[in-house]
């Protein structure tokens, strides 16, 4: 074996062993989506990315409750259906215990996935080339939680705040949802400071 090819093993060893590095640890796929929702986001909010932005992204989806918390509240929940039939003017007949979801956002299981791969994102951090924000900018900046996605990755909750001085900051968690031309948002909880 020559010295230069024993140089390259050792060099490459660490991957091989060990997986990618920190900044190279989400796959392509994963990383494109992720970027392509904050940049979905930036678009449909109307951000101003003369502004800052926090490089460390937020530790929750929703500036009020941690995200085990949170994410229950948009948990499909059956809800009973009075299906009750009138035979007659006074006799009620139930035909059957029919159920419908109260949320048609995640399920049990999309939760726990969304727990168990947040943990894949520690010391993650937010490749500003891809952003253009204006990080000179300190007064006025934003910041944005990893886009969790659901089990199908159809579904992604993010949620982006609005720094500033004074009582002037603003936010919002945002459900993302997947179509052949994109990501649509809808807004699932709007604040003000």
């Amino acid at each position: 074996m020559t010295i230069r090819l024993s140089i390259i093993i050792i060099a490459l060893t660490p991957f091989v062993l060990f997986g990618q590095t920190n900044s190279d640890s989400l796959n392509q796929s994963l990383s494109k989506d992720i970027y392509s929702i904050v940049k979905t986001i930036i678009k449909t909010e109307k951000i101003n990315r003369n502004s800052g932005l926090t490089l460390t992204p937020d530790k929750n989806c929703n500036i009020n409750q941690d995200d085990t918390t949170y994410l229950q509240t948009l948990l499909i929940k059956p809800k009973p259906v009075d299906t009750t039939k009138k035979t007659s003017s006074s006799d009620y007949v139930r035909v059957s215990n029919l159920t419908y979801p109260d949320k048609n956002i995640l399920t049990q299981a999309d939760i726990n996935y969304i727990l168990k791969s947040k943990e894949s994102f520690q010391g993650f951090k937010w490749d500003n080339n891809q952003l253009e924000f204006n990080l000179k900018s300190e007064k006025k900046y934003y910041s944005f939680s990893v886009p969790y996605f659901n089990l199908t990755q159809d579904k992604a909750i993010v949620m982006y705040r609005y720094h500033c001085p004074g009582l002037c900051g603003a936010g919002s968690t945002i459900l993302l949802t997947k179509t052949d031309k994109g990501w649509d948002t809808t807004t699932l909880e709007l604040w003000f400071n």
